[in-house]
């Protein structure tokens, strides 16, 4: 077995244990972070209407805390909108369907870029390696 299908594993028994053990969810985060190298991952659902209702769990820079900054920010950002414009059961990255003239804006300076956020909103991981089951 290599390594990658071993955190594969451990990344689908964790989202079951989640059902029930919130904590779970976190390791789960933790462990797609590791496979995929990542400075942040977010697992969750956003009401695309009113992004400021949501569920979210996240790991690497984005935090309880960067969550909680979210709120003030929810209105200008740019990726509920741009999700919801999709196809559904489409999977995709930010990099791909946020407009190059989006990525200097108030909810990137103020938001992201303090946390930590610089280069790409989201990892190259998916150009790089095929999604499996998507």
């Amino acid at each position: 077995m290599s390594q990658n299908t071993d955190v594969e594993a451990k990344i689908v028994d964790a989202i079951y244990r989640g059902a029930c053990d919130p904590a779970e969810l976190t390791r789960a985060i933790e462990l797609i972070a590791s496979l995929f190298n990542s400075p942040a991952v977010v697992l969750g659902e956003i009401d695309h209407l009113h992004p400021e209702l949501r569920f979210a769990i996240g790991s690497g820079f984005m935090d309880d805390q960067a969550f909680v900054r979210y709120g003030r920010y929810a209105q200008v950002d740019p990726m509920p909108r741009a999700f919801a414009a999709l196809a559904a059961g489409t999977v995709t990255t930010s990099n791909r369907i946020v407009p190059e003239s989006k990525h200097r804006s108030i909810f990137v300076n103020e938001y992201l870029l303090p946390l930590g956020a610089a280069g790409p909103w989201m990892s190259s991981a998916f150009e790089q390696r095929p999604v499996r089951g998507a």
